[in-house]
Order: C-alpha cells, then sequence, then structure tokens
C-alpha cells in the first residue's frame, strides 16, 4: 500500500515484519534508500497523503487474540466462559495433552508465530520452537503424548508437517513435498499421521508413518 507525495518525487509506503510494522519514505531514484517515518503508532500501513501533502493518515491494526474454556460436568452447567490463556498478542489452537494435564497452542507473544505449551490451568507458558518468522498453526498430540505435529510455512513458500518432542528440543521436517501439506491428525496407535495436501492437484486426505516417509492418498 503506497501513496504518492503531490510532486511524484517521493512515495511513502507500509513494510516490516509481522511484529514491526511501519511507514517508509522513498525517493524515486534507483539509488535511493527508504528512510523510516518515526510515528508514536506501532503496526502503521495503508498510508493517505492528502492533496497539499501536509497531512498523512495510516491505519494501525492490533490482534489480542486468547484462549477461553469452560466448564462442561454438571457442576459447570451454569459456568461462564473464563480466559486463562492470555498475553498482548495472538494465542490460537489449543490442543490438550492425552493426559489433560498440559496444553499446546499457538502464540506470537515473542515477535513471531511459534507452538508453546502450558499446564492444563494456563500456567508455566513454555516456547517450544523458534522458527523466527513462519506461519505456524494446528499443534496436535500425538497419543503417547511424547510428541507434537503442527503445520508450518517458512517464508510464506508452502506449507509442511513437521514434529517436535513435548520436551523441546529441534523441530522435525516429516513432509518435503512441493505440494502443500498441513494440519497433522495421529492416528490413535500413532503409527501414522493423516492430513490434507494438495498432491493430487487439489486438496485431499493422505496419511504417512507418524517418522516421516512415502505418503498414501
Amino acid at each position: 500500500s503506497a501513496a504518492w507525495l503531490p510532486d511524484g518525487r517521493e512515495f511513502v509506503f507500509s513494510s516490516g515484519t509481522k511484529a514491526n510494522y511501519g511507514l517508509w519514505r522513498i525517493a524515486l531514484s534507483t539509488d535511493a534508500i527508504p528512510r523510516r517515518i518515526n510515528l508514536e503508532a506501532s503496526n502503521a500501513s495503508e498510508p493517505a497523503i492528502s492533496r497539499l501533502g501536509n497531512r498523512l493518515a495510516f491505519v494501525t491494526r492490533k490482534d489480542d487474540l486468547n484462549i477461553w474454556r469452560i466448564d462442561l460436568t454438571d457442576a459447570g452447567r451454569e459456568s461462564k466462559p473464563n480466559r486463562f490463556i492470555a498475553s498482548t498478542q495472538s494465542d490460537v489452537y489449543p490442543a490438550f495433552s492425552p493426559d489433560g494435564r498440559r496444553i499446546a497452542f499457538m502464540s506470537d507473544r515473542s515477535g513471531t508465530d511459534e507452538i508453546w505449551i502450558c499446564n492444563s490451568d494456563g500456567s508455566s507458558a513454555t516456547q517450544l520452537t523458534s522458527f523466527g518468522g513462519a506461519a505456524i498453526f494446528g499443534p496436535m498430540w500425538s497419543p503417547d503424548g511424547q510428541n507434537i505435529a503442527f503445520t508450518a510455512a517458512q517464508k510464506g513458500i508452502k506449507h509442511d508437517i513437521y514434529s517436535i518432542s513435548s520436551n523441546g528440543g529441534a523441530p522435525r521436517r516429516l513432509t518435503t513435498h512441493l505440494a502443500n501439506d498441513k494440519w497433522p491428525y495421529w492416528s490413535h496407535d500413532g503409527e501414522w499421521i493423516y492430513f490434507s495436501s494438495t498432491r493430487s492437484g487439489r486438496e485431499e486426505i493422505w496419511k504417512m508413518p507418524s517418522p516421516g516417509g512415502e505418503a498414501v492418498q
């Protein structure tokens, strides 16, 4: 989203990372260097410049998504939802561990999308992954609670399935096909991971061995 100055010699545009977006000004020249416009507002985008060139309007957008829960037992029949995993950023895609003691979720509270894990009451949140810029979603626990599969798209190129130990460590990339592979789901015996893929030219359900390997439609 760019906006020209009235004389047509410069324009303002928005650029940056998800956690640090801003407005920049650059002259219409091949060797020009963009200069960031200092604003009190963060995550500025969509600039508009007045006809006289003395006023700049822009948009700031802030997402604050939180995870809520509600008691479904008879004793909690009249209970109301309460927020229990929250930050000033986005906290989404909650997934309970098989024993119900932990929750995996995606959060960008560190500045980028990452997989986090916490106790079932929302306490002791710990960051598991450190991709530093990938789009991440859909964590899913293995039946034994030892691993978490999820979808990540590094540099926004394509989606792939990854797995990481629930105790931390380096994530393992399970799919390398040129198609988009996403939304992993473990079989009950933990031997297979089912997922969505466009390998056939359209989106279908595929499965592969849980350690990774050849997939079957």
